[in-house]
């Protein structure tokens, strides 16, 4: 017997979110609708981010999203991979290391 995946529509997603700005816990809201709780904190990240494009739907990223991950991937193809993952490493820890 396999679960199906649920799926939330935006205004459930936004709904849940407005419940947590006007300061119910996530835990509490978690438990009622029975969300992972670390579900709800992306849902909130993503809205934090972008609310016009948030929840655009069907795991389909944004044409701007898109768009940068295509960038980032013409970009990387021609450096070795130890290099990519330091550079990512530097840009974490805040490291400048151009000039």
């Amino acid at each position: 017997m396999s679960m199906q995946r649920r799926k939330f529509s935006k205004e459930f997603k936004i709904q849940i979110i407005r419940e947590i700005d006007n300061g119910t816990p996530v835990a509490q809201l978690s438990r009622q609708h029975q969300i992972q709780e670390s579900l709800i904190h992306k849902w909130r990240k993503q809205f934090q981010k972008d609310p016009v494009h948030a929840f655009s739907g069907n795991g389909i990223p944004s044409t701007q999203e898109a768009k940068m991950a295509q960038l980032e991937r013409t970009i990387l193809r021609g450096y070795p991979r130890e290099w990519c993952i330091l550079s990512s490493k530097m840009a974490v820890s805040g490291s400048k290391w151009y000039h």
